[in-house]
């Protein structure tokens, strides 16, 4: 029913925020709003590339209409960070296998921001593990 599971953040951690990704008809994450989490941004789009061709899952409905991101949603997610107060010190991000749409914007952001990346690299496929150090 849920597409991906968020991490457990609780009052010890550093203060933190998180980007859901969601497929277009999918439905959203459901967050709990407990501990240090700031704020939680919420986009959706599919795994695919620019001219819709799907990429993942393997086993997605084919017929389903596949959505990239939009140029517009990008900047979404810039402003989103652009906003963190300056003690939030972790970004998760989640989408439902954790390779490629959760994967490339941490990727983006840590290359626009000059946050350390490898994190994102050193993950596996686990979407809860996507997390980037923002100081």
């Amino acid at each position: 029913e849920i597409e991906a599971a968020m991490p457990e953040i609780t009052a010890s951690d550093i203060p933190c925020a998180a980007i859901c990704i969601a497929y277009p008809e999918g439905r959203l994450h459901r967050v709990n709003r407990l501990g240090s989490l700031w704020r939680v941004h919420h986009a959706r789009f599919s795994d695919c590339d620019e001219a819709g061709t799907w990429s993942f899952p393997e086993n997605k409905d084919m017929e389903a209409k596949a959505i990239p991101m939009t140029r517009g949603q990008a900047l979404d997610i810039l402003d989103f960070v652009k906003e963190f107060p300056v003690e939030i010190g972790t970004l998760y991000v989640a989408c439902f296998g954790g390779i490629s749409r959760s994967r490339g914007v941490a990727a983006g952001l840590a290359a626009v921001f000059a946050w350390d990346d490898r994190e994102v690299y050193a993950a596996g496929i686990n979407p809860i593990d996507i997390k980037i150090r923002t100081k």
